[in-house]
């Protein structure tokens, strides 16, 4: 903690010898410090059975050199939890002045190992809720973040940023009912994975920065099929397309449609070779024998 930051704040400390009266109840000292931290914010009910119940494994400190104690900030911040030095050490719970809470485990005052952060969104009745592992107060390793409008990622992160494997649901919008599982790259697709529409179709293949790229295989509900090259998320380039006729296109692709070369064949396997722009034939399609 800087010295500024250090000049800033009080400290109420309970010392860690005291013990607690029961398995269950906490002991009139510790629920004193709860009191008192549940009046420096204006927490929702299911924030104060959330502090409650992770306070409750707080009545022993980890290390006989913490004590539990709060320590107040400006603007409206407060930390209740273990404290070392006059650091946030070992496992506590800090509010700050827009309602969001942290649940968690601090070493030299910065969230670090297993910990959930409950985001309030000003002015908004809505939250979002991340759940897993941090370092120096970045996500990293594995977590669930359950965002505001009902997305869900669960897999690893990187640097805060959604990295490595993962799923991501969406829960409304536009998107409502899509899935991914597969690779992330600084939060966007990148790497192998399948994307699953809610209406069934399904593309699995390569991704970059978020969009389909490199040899990959779409499946639509409709029953059409296609696997081929895709660049910024168009087919484009050589690929082979497939409808629930049976009929086929093996050819170049531009912007997802035929364009180029290509051969067509119908489901008797009688097939002509032609020339193709954006889905149109120029010319004549040669029969192949």
């Amino acid at each position: 903690m800087s010295r500024r930051l250090m000049l800033s704040t009080s400290i109420v400390l309970l010392s860690a010898s005291y013990a607690v009266l029961g398995n269950e109840n906490l002991s009139s000292k510790h629920m004193s410090l709860l009191q008192k931290f549940y009046t420096l914010s204006n927490f929702e009910e299911y924030q104060k059975k959330a502090i409650f119940d992770f306070y409750e494994t707080l009545s022993q400190p980890l290390s006989a050199n913490h004590s539990i104690g709060i320590i107040n900030y400006k603007k409206d911040s407060s930390y209740l939890g273990e404290i070392l030095n006059s650091l946030k050490f070992g496992r506590g719970i800090m509010s700050w002045s827009t309602g969001s809470l942290y649940l968690g485990q601090w070493h030299n005052n910065k969230r670090n190992g297993q910990g959930t952060f409950i985001a309030i969104h000003p002015n908004a009745p809505i939250r979002g809720v991340y759940q897993g592992y941090w370092v120096n107060d970045q996500r990293q390793g594995f977590g669930l973040l359950t965002y505001p409008n009902g997305d869900v990622y669960q897999g690893e992160f990187v640097d805060n940023k959604k990295s490595g494997k993962g799923t991501f649901n969406w829960g409304s919008g536009e998107f409502i009912g899509d899935s991914y599982t597969g690779e992330f790259k600084a939060d966007l697709r990148s790497g192998t994975g399948v994307y699953t529409w809610a209406d069934g179709s399904i593309h699995q293949g390569e991704w970059l920065m978020g969009l389909r790229q490199g040899i990959s295989t779409t499946t639509w509900s409709n029953g059409q099929s296609y696997h081929g090259n895709y660049a910024d998320d168009q087919r484009s380039g050589y690929g082979v397309k497939t409808w629930p006729n049976a009929v086929t296109y093996k050819g170049m692709f531009k912007n997802n449609l035929a364009h180029g070369m290509g051969i067509k064949s119908n489901a008797e396997g009688a097939s002509c070779e032609g020339q193709w722009e954006l889905d149109i034939l120029v010319g004549e399609c040669i029969p192949i024998d």
